[in-house]
């Protein structure tokens, strides 16, 4: 039987990619389409996939003023998210680059953003590094106006 090459076996993932194809990733994504409880599995799966510390889909807006986690792959402490929405969300200096970004284009703060300013904000300062977090990509699935679902 032939698999589908995998992109770590070329070096372009990282190694924890290395037992899972592409196409294995996609169908996954596929069955959680129409069985929203696997979601869940499915993030995990991704999140294993690309090498990060945790894959959640979520809204917001430009202002990040409203904020909805839908699905989570239950490695990103629920505290360190409540307090992102209660508190953090709205200075998040990614918001309009993540929101306003081509949808099914993944987009990298650390590309985006200076990281000297975004190192020395408020928010970098007193949630994103606390919480363990030194970069973050999203890739925007939908877009409505000011908000956007983003994976």
């Amino acid at each position: 039987m032939m698999h589908a090459p995998t992109l770590a076996a070329a070096g372009a993932l990282p190694a924890a990619a290395a037992d899972t194809d592409i196409a294995t990733v996609i169908g996954e994504i596929y069955d959680a389409a129409t069985k929203p409880e696997l979601w869940p599995r499915v993030l995990e799966t991704c999140r294993q996939f690309v090498g990060g510390m945790s894959a959640t889909i979520f809204a917001k807006n430009v202002s990040g003023t409203q904020f909805r986690v839908y699905s989570v792959d239950g490695r990103f402490d629920p505290e360190v998210a409540a307090d992102y929405s209660g508190r953090f969300a709205s200075i998040d200096p990614s918001n309009p680059i993540q929101v306003f970004a081509d949808v099914d284009n993944a987009i990298i703060t650390s590309r985006m953003v200076d990281l000297d300013d975004f190192l020395n904000s408020r928010f970098a300062r007193e949630w994103a590094q606390p919480a363990g977090f030194s970069d973050m990509v999203v890739a925007p699935i939908e877009r409505r106006g000011s908000w956007s679902a983003l994976f």
